[in-house]
Order: C-alpha cells, then structure tokens, then sequence
C-alpha cells in the first residue's frame, strides 16, 4: 500500500463515544495502516496545542512501550520520533502544514488522526483545514444521542466525574443534563452542514452509524477502509467485532431517567432521521419510545409535519424566561419573541431544502434563540447583507 497524500490520509471528526475507539484498533491493526501512538491528537482543536498525553507518553517511554504491548501493539524508533515531533509543537500557534508533517512517519503507508473533538471545531478554521488539506478524507461516526449520552455518563462515573445520586432524583438529573457537557456541544446535523459544506463529495465525506458498526463490523469496516483507500480484501489482526471496553463498568438506566433522556433529544432524533435515514429513521424513534419518550413521526419522503422546536429541557443562556434576550455585542437588550421564529422557518421552507432549514433551525433554536430574527433570516435564507 502506497499514499500519495501529504499529511493524514483520513480525520475522523467524532463523534466522542461512537465507535472511534474501535475504529482506533482496528485500524492500528490492519497491514495497510500505521496509526500514531495514541488515539486522539486534538492538534486542530485548539490554538495552541497542549498535547499534554504525547508529553507523558514520551517522558515515560518505557511505560508506553508496555502500554503498547498489552494492546498489542508494538512501538519502537519510528514512534518515538513522531512523538518527540508532535511534542516539539506543544504550546506553539497551531500550524497545519507542520500538522500534516507529522504524517511523514507513516513512510508507504496510510494514516490519519481520531480526534472526537474535532466536530466542534468553527466553520472558519474548518475552511482552513480544507484548503490545507483537501485529498483527506472525513469520517464522523453517529450514535443514537441517548445511548450515546448514557456512554458518556457511565465513562464520568468511572473517572469519577459523575454523582450517582442524581439517578435517584429525577428532578435533580433533568436540571444536571441541561448544561451538562455529557448531552450537549455535539450535534451530529451540525457537524454535517460544516463539514460537508468544505468536503461535499461523497468521496472525501462519509457518515458511519455505530448501529452498522455493531450489528456489521465486518461489512462496515470493509466499507471505511475502501472509502480510505485501503485494501479491504486483507485482513487485520483483530476480530472486527473486537470491543477492548466491552469489560467496562456501565451503570443501569433507570427507566425515569430514560424517560427524560428520551424526552431531552426527541427532536434531536426528528432531526437525524430526516437527513441520515437508514437506523436513524427505521430503529432509533421506536428505541425512544420504548423509553418512555413520544413517538417520533417523520414523512418518508425526508420532511417532517412540523416545524423544528427546541428540545425538551433547553434554556439557552441568551434568552430569559420572558423573551428578552442580552445581545453580546455592546451589551444591548432587545425584546425577541418565539412567535416570529416561528414565521420566520415557514417562510424560510419555500425557498430552501427542508433538510437544510431542519439543521439550521434545529441549531438556530437549540443553542441562540433568539440573537435576532433578522439575523436569522438572513443566515438560513443566505440573504445579501442589505436584505
């Protein structure tokens, strides 16, 4: 296997607790691949890279080494000169040509950074990502927001992070969950539009649900090694049912607590099964429901019946509970109202896909409501600034 592409060969963009950690293994195991010593880079997330895990790796090679092996992996020379690089770049600008140049480790082979955090990066610095370096590929793998959420939930306990006595008071963990970052940053739609607007081809863009990933590892990975440019016909090391966390503690849902998680991302799940379909729309509304939360009904044809509202539970910071809303800028204060929101979706559907105004309105509604509506018109109807 040969690579012509300088810098990684794919980024895998998140989504975090949606298979990223298989897709790590098996790829570390595949003949195809060298995978850097250590799964997630987080280089383009930040300014100013911290990359505090490759400083320890490094300060404690011999430690890392048998961290390796018990993975089994094995790293030697070219390991440790990738990480002295990647290193050198802590606490410097973020710089993505000197990103792409830490891929030259991988010599003939493929390569590529999975960084769950990468779905939250700006459209701006997507957009430079892009320029940078267009023959990567993108994957974002997508799971169920509930089950996706409780992983989430069950990984803090185990860190300790997280207080189990909220699963006792229904009340209590309905408050935690709507500022928690364990249920919210990520939006799958969202990614989508940002990435996709940057990387539109179907070649340079691909969507995996950890539903395929679980039910057919074998066909999936088959599927994400050709749209890479592996061989799919060769065979890793691993079983492709291979789960390394399948060991790990994980706490028991109580039923409230589904129910009000199910409740939470009802919309989230309208969303989804309009735009990505497949698990989305045929398994993922009937699992909410056998969680206690409503029934999700969604057109065939890709449209939902009503407009996009926010998810239960959402109080942005922005807007207080009589529709007043601080404007950041100038700290100005203007009266906004749910009302022309409303309006303002309805008019925006007969002029673009309803796909788009669905992601759109969905993020517009769930994380500014409301800046202003004119703003808004203007952002979902890609209007001139004059308009």
């Amino acid at each position: 296997m040969s690579t012509s592409v300088n810098g990684p060969d794919f980024i895998c963009i998140g989504m975090p607790k949606a298979g990223t950690g298989w897709l790590y293994d098996q790829l570390s195991h595949h003949p195809d691949f060298w995978m850097p010593p250590g799964k997630e880079l987080h280089y383009l997330s930040r300014d100013f890279p911290k990359l505090k895990i490759f400083r320890r790796y490094l300060e404690d090679w011999d430690r890392t080494v048998r961290y390796g092996e018990r993975i089994g992996l094995t790293w030697g020379e070219r390991e440790l000169a990738f990480l002295r690089d990647i290193v050198s770049c802590a606490g410097e600008p973020m710089d993505i040509d000197r990103y792409a140049g830490l891929f030259r480790h991988k010599g003939n082979l493929l390569s590529g950074d999975i960084s769950p955090g990468y779905g939250a990066i700006e459209d701006e610095y997507i957009g430079k990502i892009a320029a940078s370096l267009p023959e990567t590929k993108i994957i974002l793998l997508v799971r169920e927001p509930v089950s996706r959420a409780w992983s989430r939930i069950c990984h803090a306990e185990r860190v300790g992070q997280f207080d189990v006595s909220l699963l006792d008071d229904p009340a209590k963990f309905a408050d935690f969950i709507r500022g928690s970052h364990l249920t919210g940053a990520f939006l799958a739609t969202t990614i989508i539009r940002q990435w996709s607007r940057h990387y539109p081809s179907d070649q340079q863009f691909r969507v995996i649900l950890f539903d395929d990933i679980v039910q057919r590892p074998g066909e999936t990975l088959g599927g994400i090694l050709e749209f890479i440019g592996a061989d799919p016909s060769r065979a890793g090391t691993l079983p492709t049912d291979y789960n390394r966390k399948s060991t790990d503690r994980k706490l028991e849902m109580p039923e409230p607590i589904g129910k009000i998680l199910a409740e939470y991302f009802e919309e989230e799940i309208r969303v989804y099964s309009a735009l990505l379909g497949g698990a989305t729309r045929d398994a993922w509304p009937s699992l909410m429901v056998s969680r206690g939360g409503n029934q999700v009904s969604i057109r065939r044809g890709g449209t939902n019946k009503k407009p996009v509202k926010p998810a239960f539970g959402t109080q942005p910071s922005r807007v207080a509970r009589h529709g007043r809303a601080k404007k950041r800028r100038k700290g100005q204060v203007i009266a906004v109202s749910r009302r022309p929101a409303r309006a303002l979706v309805r008019r925006a559907a007969a002029h673009i896909p309803v796909t788009e105004l669905l992601i759109d309105a969905h993020a517009f509604v769930s994380n500014v409501l409301i800046r202003d509506c004119s703003v808004f018109l203007k952002r979902i109807l890609r209007l001139p600034q004059q308009h």
